[in-house]
């Protein structure tokens, strides 16, 4: 399992639901109790990965 602690499936949000080619990813999960910081972390890490092996880069976070 790639994330033991999550309890179901992560969903991606769109806040505007509108498609170009700049999307903010809002992630929905739920992780067992006391196990939110470790799923987060690794959740993180897990994206980052994906997205660059797809090539897709990450603009800076507003206010950077």
């Amino acid at each position: 399992t790639l994330l033991p602690n999550l309890l179901e499936p992560w969903q991606v949000i769109s806040k505007s639901g509108e498609l170009s080619e700049r999307a903010e990813l809002t992630i929905l999960a739920k992780a067992r109790f006391g196990k939110g910081a470790v799923l987060r972390t690794n959740l993180l890490a897990l994206l980052q990965e994906r997205l660059s092996d797809a090539a897709v880069e990450p603009d800076a976070a507003p206010g950077e």
